[in-house]
Formats: structure tokens, C-alpha cells, sequence
């Protein structure tokens, strides 16, 4: 299992530029493809907000189910403080909520317009 240090990837100790989130997202987004699992590791960063959380992770759903995901990728709890990790779960549960409210809505639509 490859483990992906946040702070190399971007260049930072601060994940505070949704924009770098998404260069985490296509690294991370590299290895599934592959079916190679990654540890995502956050020594060193000071400064996460959820807008880079979003694109770094958030966006994961869209590539894999949510069964497959948990076994592909993980985070060294270690890594993160209590509040960093409080941001990972909140972005990764709305995220997971907001797909399946999405794939609800096809079905009902695709159902009434047959």
C-alpha cells in the first residue's frame, strides 16, 4: 500500500487552496484506477479547510462505490488532529449523501419518463 504525503504533493503545510486539492485527487484518482490501494498521510499540514477537502477526496465517489473506496483508500489517523478529521468525515459523508440524492433523483425521473 502506497502512502501519499499531503504536503509533498502540494507543496504546503496549508491545504487552504481548493485548487492544490485537486492535484491530491488526481494522484489518489492515478492509483484506483489501478486498483492500488494508498494511505493518504497529513503530517505536516496546519491548515485544511473543506473547500480543498472537496476536490482532494470529496470527488472520489464519482470513481468508485463507496464499498470499494474504503478498501482503496485510507488516512493515517495519526496524521490528522481531531478537528482535521472532524472536516474529512463531514466532506466525505455530504459527498456520499449528495451522489446517492443525485442517483435517487436519475431513477425517479428515468421511472416517470420511461
Amino acid at each position: 500500500m502506497e502512502t501519499l504525503i499531503i504536503r509533498d504533493i502540494i507543496n504546503s503545510n496549508s491545504a487552504n487552496i481548493d485548487k492544490k486539492g485537486n492535484l491530491v485527487f488526481q494522484a489518489i484518482k492515478e492509483r484506483i484506477e489501478k486498483d492500488q490501494p494508498v494511505i493518504l498521510d497529513f503530517t505536516g499540514i496546519d491548515t485544511l479547510i473543506t473547500a480543498f477537502l472537496n476536490l482532494a477526496i470529496g470527488q472520489l465517489y464519482d470513481l468508485r462505490p463507496a464499498t470499494e473506496l474504503t478498501q482503496l483508500v485510507k488516512i493515517k489517523r495519526d496524521t490528522v488532529s481531531d478537528s482535521h478529521f472532524q472536516k474529512i468525515a463531514l466532506v466525505l459523508t455530504n459527498s456520499k449523501e449528495k451522489r446517492q440524492e443525485l442517483a435517487n433523483l436519475q431513477d425517479e425521473v428515468m421511472e416517470d419518463g420511461y
